[in-house]
């Protein structure tokens, strides 16, 4: 028997197995293998925000203003590599239909949650996103969880300047250039309004005022005529803090210019008037006129890069960035960035390089700082003034036909980090006894 060859065939057999094998096991790597033109799958970022009832103006710009900074990195091919995929779910307004879309968009796979216009909300989604150790983009200044030195995780991320750094800003402005320091306030009987006056009562104390009438309007009011009524009861001079929603803030300040307010006193809308709902509502320079606005995210108004930005944001939405979408927008950036330079979706890794210090997207000058936990932006807190008629102009000629509620305002003061470090301290905020900020806390 020739055993040299049956030992020959059989290597040879095993040699052309071993060599199909290998073939058939690379083959499927190259198959499995992402080809140049087939895409990585996408990073998920969910937004819960409320896109229908009274405050879908809000949820819609917030919405559209992620989606805008996601066009952006995928128009130059996303975050390494990986596109942006936006998933959003509509909350309604009601915390238990929030907390049900959080559950939907982390099981469909989202790394990070984003959004919300009502404190309850956002104190639903936190709930579920606290235990689900998800990230959650907040923007909130007067939910007194996210605001008043509780204990956070570093899960929350909180990209608003609270109500208690807004309004101590404002008050020592006011009385600095001679406001009348007899103060009021009114808003709606809610965490947002409730917290602000609140605010306003202690930063009045703060700076030797007297803080005369808080009120608080049910929310929806139809008939606000009772509150202006009781208010015009305490003599003049006074300064009046107007903190009302949307178009209910129209009709206060209104009726106050109406009744002459602004020849006896001091008016200041605490709802920022460059909000889009008034860009597209009736306010005009007759009503816009000496009334004060403090805008707790700056526009930056003539900058070119926020010019562009707002313009090339209307080309696609049909509206202006309202004034909270432009800290969603520049946070989400932020979280793109962190993403991008680490190589990675998870928040242990990205979140040292997000709390370094970065300029905003929306201009070269103004930066936004993260400390351990809580956030300074220079160029915050900015407050504007309303312009007489005849110095009113037109922010964008390059829409026909088209004036903004900008055109009615110019910019009279604009703190800066150091200013805003010397009105509320690291060691405050750190320890929430008297102004909490907690932005980024421990595990």
């Amino acid at each position: 028997m020739d055993t040299k060859g049956i030992t020959r065939t059989v290597s040879v057999a095993i040699l052309v197995v071993v060599i199909a094998v290998s073939a058939i096991i690379g083959g499927m790597y190259w198959l499995s293998r992402p080809t140049q033109t087939e895409e990585l799958p996408p990073i998920k970022i969910g937004v819960i925000t409320t896109l229908t009832g009274g405050f879908a103006y809000a949820g819609e710009t917030q919405r559209a203003g992620i989606q805008y900074v996601a066009d952006l990195w995928n128009e130059q091919g996303g975050v390494n590599g990986r596109k942006i995929e936006i998933v959003t779910g509509d909350d309604t307004g009601d915390p238990a239909v929030a907390m049900l879309r959080a559950r939907q968009l982390v099981e469909q796979g989202c790394v990070a949650l984003a959004g919300g216009v009502l404190a309850n909300i956002m104190n639903a989604v936190f709930e579920y996103t606290r235990k689900a150790n998800i990230p959650y983009l907040v923007g909130n200044a007067a939910c007194p969880t996210f605001n008043r030195g509780s204990t956070i995780t570093k899960y929350l991320l909180n990209y608003e300047v609270s109500a208690d750094h807004l309004n101590q800003v404002l008050i020592k402005y006011l009385f600095s250039i001679g406001a009348p320091k007899k103060v009021i306030s009114i808003g709606p009987d809610y965490a947002w309004g409730q917290l602000h006056q609140l605010s306003i009562k202690e930063a009045t104390k703060d700076y030797g005022g007297e803080f005369a009438l808080g009120v608080l309007a049910p929310y929806p009011c139809p008939d606000l005529t009772p509150y202006i009524d009781a208010i015009m009861q305490i003599p003049t001079p006074w300064t009046i803090v107007v903190n009302q929603f949307a178009d209910e803030a129209l009709v206060v300040l209104t009726q106050l210019q109406q009744r002459g307010v602004k020849d006896k006193g001091c008016i200041v809308a605490l709802q920022a008037l460059d909000d889009s709902v008034f860009i597209q509502g009736t306010i005009g320079e007759d009503i816009a006129e000496g009334i004060y606005n403090v805008v707790h995210w700056t526009y930056t108004l003539d900058d070119p890069k926020t010019h562009q930005i707002a313009l090339d944001y209307y080309n696609k939405f049909g509206m202006f960035p309202a004034c909270h979408t432009w800290p969603t927008m520049d946070q989400m950036n932020r979280v793109f960035k962190s993403m991008n330079t680490t190589k990675t979706t998870d928040i242990n890794v990205w979140i040292t390089e997000f709390m370094k210090p970065q300029s905003v997207m929306y201009s070269e000058t103004v930066q936004c700082q993260y400390r351990e936990d809580y956030m300074r932006l220079g160029g915050n807190c900015i407050i504007l003034k309303g312009k007489a008629p005849s110095e009113k102009i037109n922010r964008f000629p390059e829409i026909s036909g088209w004036a903004t509620k900008l055109d009615y305002f110019k910019l009279v003061y604009t703190p800066t980090i150091a200013e805003l470090d010397s009105i509320i301290t690291l060691e405050e905020a750190q320890s929430g006894i008297a102004y909490g900020d907690s932005r980024v806390g421990p595990d």
